[in-house]
Protein backbone atom coordinates (compact mmCIF):
# COMPACT_ATOMS: atom_id res chain seq x y z
CA UNK A 1 0.00 0.00 0.00
CA UNK A 2 2.55 2.33 1.08
CA UNK A 3 4.51 1.54 -2.58
CA UNK A 4 1.49 2.25 -4.30
CA UNK A 5 1.20 5.68 -2.54
CA UNK A 6 4.54 6.40 -3.13
CA UNK A 7 4.23 5.48 -6.98
CA UNK A 8 1.21 7.60 -7.09
CA UNK A 9 2.88 11.28 -7.17
CA UNK A 10 5.82 9.79 -9.00
CA UNK A 11 3.38 9.13 -12.12
CA UNK A 12 1.59 12.28 -11.86
CA UNK A 13 5.21 13.91 -12.35
CA UNK A 14 5.98 11.71 -14.84
CA UNK A 15 2.68 12.58 -16.93
CA UNK A 16 2.64 16.08 -15.95
CA UNK A 17 5.66 16.19 -17.97
CA UNK A 18 5.45 13.92 -20.41
CA UNK A 19 2.07 15.89 -21.35
CA UNK A 20 3.62 19.06 -21.56
CA UNK A 21 6.39 17.86 -23.56
CA UNK A 22 3.71 16.92 -25.86
CA UNK A 23 2.06 20.00 -25.86
CA UNK A 24 5.08 22.13 -26.74
CA UNK A 25 6.11 19.68 -29.56
CA UNK A 26 2.50 20.21 -30.99
CA UNK A 27 3.44 23.99 -31.93
CA UNK A 28 5.20 23.21 -34.21
CA UNK A 29 5.33 19.26 -35.05
CA UNK A 30 4.12 17.76 -37.23
CA UNK A 31 5.79 20.38 -39.61
CA UNK A 32 2.94 19.54 -42.42
CA UNK A 33 -0.44 18.08 -42.54
CA UNK A 34 -0.67 13.98 -42.71
CA UNK A 35 -3.38 12.33 -44.05
CA UNK A 36 -4.60 8.87 -43.62
CA UNK A 37 -6.78 7.42 -46.64
CA UNK A 38 -7.02 10.80 -48.08
CA UNK A 39 -8.46 12.49 -44.87
CA UNK A 40 -6.17 14.69 -43.00
CA UNK A 41 -5.43 13.47 -39.22
CA UNK A 42 -6.22 15.80 -36.59
CA UNK A 43 -4.00 18.27 -35.30
CA UNK A 44 -1.50 18.36 -38.12
CA UNK A 45 0.05 20.42 -39.16
CA UNK A 46 0.80 21.89 -35.47
CA UNK A 47 -0.26 25.03 -33.99
CA UNK A 48 2.12 27.42 -35.71
CA UNK A 49 2.65 26.03 -39.48
CA UNK A 50 -0.97 26.00 -39.57
CA UNK A 51 -1.53 29.40 -38.27
CA UNK A 52 1.64 30.59 -40.37
CA UNK A 53 -0.50 33.13 -42.40
CA UNK A 54 -2.63 34.33 -39.50
CA UNK A 55 0.42 34.75 -37.56
CA UNK A 56 2.39 36.71 -40.50
CA UNK A 57 -0.74 39.15 -40.74
CA UNK A 58 -0.79 39.82 -37.22
CA UNK A 59 2.48 40.02 -36.88
CA UNK A 60 2.80 42.68 -39.81
CA UNK A 61 -0.27 44.55 -38.39
CA UNK A 62 1.44 45.37 -34.95
CA UNK A 63 4.78 45.73 -35.86
CA UNK A 64 3.95 48.26 -38.77
CA UNK A 65 0.92 49.90 -36.59
CA UNK A 66 2.61 50.37 -33.15
CA UNK A 67 6.25 49.83 -33.33
CA UNK A 68 8.28 50.52 -36.70
CA UNK A 69 5.55 53.72 -37.26
CA UNK A 70 6.99 56.43 -40.19
CA UNK A 71 7.33 58.70 -37.67
CA UNK A 72 9.86 56.88 -35.65
CA UNK A 73 12.01 56.03 -39.17
CA UNK A 74 11.73 59.37 -40.33
CA UNK A 75 13.47 60.31 -36.90
CA UNK A 76 16.15 57.57 -36.80
CA UNK A 77 16.67 58.82 -40.73
CA UNK A 78 16.88 62.38 -40.76
CA UNK A 79 19.16 62.06 -37.63
CA UNK A 80 21.28 59.45 -39.30
CA UNK A 81 25.08 59.60 -38.84
CA UNK A 82 25.51 58.56 -42.82
CA UNK A 83 22.77 62.07 -43.38
CA UNK A 84 24.67 64.56 -41.46
CA UNK A 85 27.87 62.95 -42.96
CA UNK A 86 26.98 63.05 -46.52
CA UNK A 87 25.72 66.81 -45.84
CA UNK A 88 28.28 68.35 -47.35
CA UNK A 89 29.18 66.48 -49.51
CA UNK A 90 25.25 66.71 -51.19
CA UNK A 91 25.24 70.22 -51.32
CA UNK A 92 28.55 70.35 -53.44
CA UNK A 93 27.52 68.21 -55.97
CA UNK A 94 24.10 69.92 -56.06
CA UNK A 95 25.70 73.23 -56.33
CA UNK A 96 28.16 72.37 -59.19
CA UNK A 97 25.26 71.00 -61.73
CA UNK A 98 22.24 70.68 -60.68
CA UNK A 99 20.62 70.02 -64.33
CA UNK A 100 22.65 67.20 -64.58
CA UNK A 101 21.90 66.15 -60.80
CA UNK A 102 19.63 63.35 -61.25
CA UNK A 103 20.95 61.35 -63.74
CA UNK A 104 24.50 61.29 -61.75
CA UNK A 105 22.36 60.02 -58.66
CA UNK A 106 20.45 57.55 -61.14
CA UNK A 107 23.92 56.27 -62.38
CA UNK A 108 26.22 56.27 -58.99
CA UNK A 109 27.24 53.60 -56.87
CA UNK A 110 27.01 53.46 -53.75
CA UNK A 111 29.05 50.97 -52.17
CA UNK A 112 29.48 52.25 -48.35
CA UNK A 113 25.81 53.08 -48.39
CA UNK A 114 24.83 49.59 -49.79
CA UNK A 115 27.69 47.90 -46.78
CA UNK A 116 26.47 49.65 -44.04
CA UNK A 117 23.13 50.50 -44.22
CA UNK A 118 21.57 47.44 -43.50
CA UNK A 119 23.46 47.03 -40.24
CA UNK A 120 21.91 50.56 -39.54
CA UNK A 121 18.17 48.99 -40.61
CA UNK A 122 19.17 46.56 -38.16
CA UNK A 123 20.13 48.01 -35.51
CA UNK A 124 17.10 49.87 -35.44
CA UNK A 125 15.11 46.97 -35.61
CA UNK A 126 16.98 45.14 -32.83
CA UNK A 127 16.62 48.56 -30.74
CA UNK A 128 12.74 49.11 -31.43
CA UNK A 129 11.06 45.70 -32.41
CA UNK A 130 13.34 42.91 -30.49
CA UNK A 131 15.33 40.28 -31.82
CA UNK A 132 12.32 37.41 -31.90
CA UNK A 133 10.04 40.22 -34.06
CA UNK A 134 13.02 41.17 -35.71
CA UNK A 135 13.46 37.85 -37.00
CA UNK A 136 10.35 38.48 -39.07
CA UNK A 137 12.16 41.71 -40.65
CA UNK A 138 14.71 41.90 -43.87
CA UNK A 139 16.87 44.80 -43.04
CA UNK A 140 18.15 44.53 -46.78
CA UNK A 141 14.88 44.59 -48.39
CA UNK A 142 13.81 47.89 -46.30
CA UNK A 143 17.02 49.27 -46.93
CA UNK A 144 17.11 49.28 -50.18
CA UNK A 145 13.34 50.07 -50.31
CA UNK A 146 14.80 53.89 -48.51
CA UNK A 147 17.26 53.77 -51.13
CA UNK A 148 15.11 53.41 -54.01
CA UNK A 149 12.50 56.33 -52.49
CA UNK A 150 15.35 58.32 -52.01
CA UNK A 151 17.10 58.20 -55.52
CA UNK A 152 13.39 59.07 -57.04
CA UNK A 153 13.22 62.20 -54.85
CA UNK A 154 16.53 63.28 -55.36
CA UNK A 155 15.91 62.55 -59.80
CA UNK A 156 13.59 65.68 -59.34
CA UNK A 157 15.39 69.14 -60.17
CA UNK A 158 12.74 71.28 -58.15
CA UNK A 159 13.55 68.86 -55.03
CA UNK A 160 17.26 69.21 -55.33
CA UNK A 161 17.02 73.11 -55.58
CA UNK A 162 14.61 73.37 -52.12
CA UNK A 163 17.22 70.75 -50.44
CA UNK A 164 20.57 73.17 -51.51
CA UNK A 165 18.27 76.13 -50.22
CA UNK A 166 17.84 74.71 -47.01
CA UNK A 167 21.42 72.97 -46.43
CA UNK A 168 22.68 76.35 -47.19
CA UNK A 169 20.72 77.65 -44.63
CA UNK A 170 22.03 75.33 -41.80
CA UNK A 171 25.43 73.73 -43.33
CA UNK A 172 27.87 76.77 -41.67
CA UNK A 173 26.41 76.27 -37.96
CA UNK A 174 27.12 72.44 -38.42
CA UNK A 175 30.68 73.12 -39.56
CA UNK A 176 31.26 75.73 -36.56
CA UNK A 177 29.66 73.41 -33.84
CA UNK A 178 30.81 70.02 -34.56
CA UNK A 179 30.25 68.88 -31.39
CA UNK A 180 26.85 69.27 -31.21
CA UNK A 181 26.01 67.75 -34.46
CA UNK A 182 23.31 70.24 -35.15
CA UNK A 183 21.46 67.91 -38.04
CA UNK A 184 19.98 68.79 -40.58
CA UNK A 185 16.63 68.16 -40.22
CA UNK A 186 14.77 70.97 -42.15
CA UNK A 187 16.73 70.03 -44.87
CA UNK A 188 16.15 66.45 -45.05
CA UNK A 189 12.60 65.98 -43.16
CA UNK A 190 10.69 66.14 -46.82
CA UNK A 191 13.05 63.28 -47.80
CA UNK A 192 12.72 61.12 -45.10
CA UNK A 193 9.13 61.33 -45.28
CA UNK A 194 8.81 61.09 -49.28
CA UNK A 195 11.78 57.67 -48.45
CA UNK A 196 9.35 56.10 -45.57
CA UNK A 197 6.55 56.36 -47.70
CA UNK A 198 8.12 53.48 -49.87
CA UNK A 199 9.17 51.10 -47.03
CA UNK A 200 5.51 48.84 -46.62
CA UNK A 201 6.59 47.14 -43.14
CA UNK A 202 3.60 45.60 -43.19
CA UNK A 203 4.13 43.57 -46.71
CA UNK A 204 7.21 43.18 -45.61
CA UNK A 205 7.21 40.93 -42.44
CA UNK A 206 4.08 39.35 -43.68
CA UNK A 207 6.16 38.22 -46.79
CA UNK A 208 9.33 37.16 -44.82
CA UNK A 209 7.24 34.92 -42.46
CA UNK A 210 4.85 33.69 -44.79
CA UNK A 211 8.55 32.55 -46.51
CA UNK A 212 9.82 30.42 -44.08
CA UNK A 213 9.46 27.21 -43.78
CA UNK A 214 8.14 25.10 -40.70
CA UNK A 215 11.58 23.80 -39.83
CA UNK A 216 13.20 27.06 -39.96
CA UNK A 217 10.37 29.06 -37.95
CA UNK A 218 10.57 26.65 -35.63
CA UNK A 219 14.57 26.64 -34.80
CA UNK A 220 14.20 30.68 -35.20
CA UNK A 221 11.68 30.47 -32.21
CA UNK A 222 13.43 27.99 -29.92
CA UNK A 223 16.48 30.00 -30.07
CA UNK A 224 15.43 32.49 -28.78
CA UNK A 225 12.96 30.99 -25.64
CA UNK A 226 14.03 27.29 -25.83
CA UNK A 227 14.82 28.05 -21.95
CA UNK A 228 11.05 29.18 -21.35
CA UNK A 229 9.72 26.31 -23.32
CA UNK A 230 11.93 24.01 -20.87
CA UNK A 231 10.84 25.61 -17.80
CA UNK A 232 7.35 24.53 -18.69
CA UNK A 233 7.81 21.11 -19.66
CA UNK A 234 9.22 21.14 -15.90
CA UNK A 235 6.54 22.96 -14.83
CA UNK A 236 4.32 20.28 -15.75
CA UNK A 237 6.59 17.55 -13.80
CA UNK A 238 6.32 19.32 -10.49
CA UNK A 239 2.08 20.10 -11.06
CA UNK A 240 1.58 16.61 -11.56
CA UNK A 241 3.75 15.36 -8.56
CA UNK A 242 1.62 18.00 -6.29
CA UNK A 243 -1.25 16.77 -7.30
CA UNK A 244 -0.28 13.00 -7.16
CA UNK A 245 0.93 13.79 -3.82
CA UNK A 246 -2.72 15.36 -2.70
CA UNK A 247 -4.07 11.64 -2.06
CA UNK A 248 -0.90 10.56 -0.16
CA UNK A 249 -1.49 13.65 2.49
CA UNK A 250 -5.29 12.66 2.18
CA UNK A 251 -4.13 9.49 3.19
CA UNK A 252 -2.43 9.90 6.25
CA UNK A 253 -4.00 12.29 7.73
Amino acid sequence: MEITLLMTPIIGAIIGYCTNVLAVRMLFRPHRAMYIFGVRIPFTPGLIPKGQARLAAKLANVVGTHILTPELLTDKLVNSPLISQGAVEIKKAIRTNIPKISEYLRNLEYPRLDEEGPTLVKNLINEHVGKLAGMFLDPKKIYFSMKDGLLEYLSDEDNLLTIADKIDENIDKFCEDTEKKIPLISAFETVAEHVVQHIDIKAIIEDRVNAFAPEEAEKLVLSVIRRELHLIMALGGILGFVIGLAPVVMSIF
